[in-house]
C-alpha cells in the first residue's frame, strides 16, 4: 500500500491489484464539519470468478506479521456489485478514521 499526505493535510493511501484480480483501492482520511473519518473507493477491473461477493474475504492486514488488522468483509459486500470478472466502482465510509500505516490489503 502507498500513502501521502496531501498539501491541505489530507492522509491518502491506495493499492493496486496486479496479481489475479486486477483494479485500485483508495483510502482519504476526511475531517470536516460533516464527517471525520476514512473513505475508501475501490473497483476491481479483471479477476474476479463469482458473481457472490460473500465469496471473497476482504482484509486489511499488517505488513509486518501478515495478522488480519480489520476485516472489511461485512462493509464490501454491502455495496459491491459484482459483474464478472470485475465490478462497479464503491465507496464506503468508516468512522472513526482508519490507521493505515504498515498495513496492505488482502482479496
Amino acid at each position: 500500500m502507498k500513502s501521502a499526505i496531501g498539501n491541505d493535510g489530507t492522509d491518502i493511501a491506495y493499492c493496486d491489484f496486479t496479481g489475479n484480480a486486477t483494479g485500485r483501492f483508495n483510502w482519504v482520511h476526511m475531517s470536516n464539519s460533516t464527517f471525520d473519518g476514512t473513505r475508501l473507493s475501490g473497483q476491481f477491473n479483471s479477476g474476479l470468478t463469482s458473481p457472490n461477493a460473500t465469496d471473497y474475504l476482504f482484509l486489511l492486514v499488517t505488513e509486518a506479521d501478515n495478522s488480519t488488522a480489520l476485516d472489511m468483509t461485512q462493509q464490501i459486500v454491502k455495496e459491491i456489485k459484482i459483474f464478472v470478472p470485475a465490478c462497479a466502482p464503491f465507496q464506503i465510509d468508516f468512522t472513526p478514521a482508519l490507521s493505515l500505516t504498515g498495513k496492505a490489503f488482502d482479496l
